[in-house]
């Protein structure tokens, strides 16, 4: 495969060890269409593992809401600074595989200002990777 190659030609299988998901981030809004959904579709059809960047690629952050398909179906998911309200959805597990949360250095006065200085100052004590589930 090029990085020429149009997406609507990409053929699956091909050979790679590991998918990134950073398709689309924190602000989704509906369902994911065009090029995004393409790359989700394609990257689930993968025999590869998938460790998403924040939270997977068509699940909203807020609510746990996702897409079927059109949602990517990671082994593990890195969530960066706070674990997101929308994995308090339990059905958001399927999509996440191991999740994991990471120290992405939030100023302690934000954190104060949110009331939520002990609570980083707690999860973090043991690193700055941690396993949630």
């Amino acid at each position: 495969m090029h990085l020429t190659t149009p997406l609507t030609e990409l053929e699956f299988p091909f050979q790679v060890d590991l998918i990134l998901d950073a398709i689309i981030g924190y602000s989704l809004k509906g369902e994911p269409e065009g090029n995004a959904a393409i790359l989700i579709k394609s990257a689930n059809k993968a025999q590869a593992p998938i460790v998403s960047l924040d939270i997977p690629s068509g699940m909203d952050a807020s609510s746990g809401e996702t897409y079927g398909d059109l949602t990517i179906k990671a082994t593990a998911t890195m969530t960066l600074g706070f674990p997101k309200t929308g994995f308090q959805n339990l059905e958001t597990k399927y999509y996440t595989g191991s999740l994991f949360l990471s120290d992405i250095s939030v100023p302690v006065k934000l954190c104060e200002d949110l009331e939520l200085g002990s609570i980083r100052k707690g999860i973090f004590r043991r690193g700055s990777i941690i396993k949630i589930r």
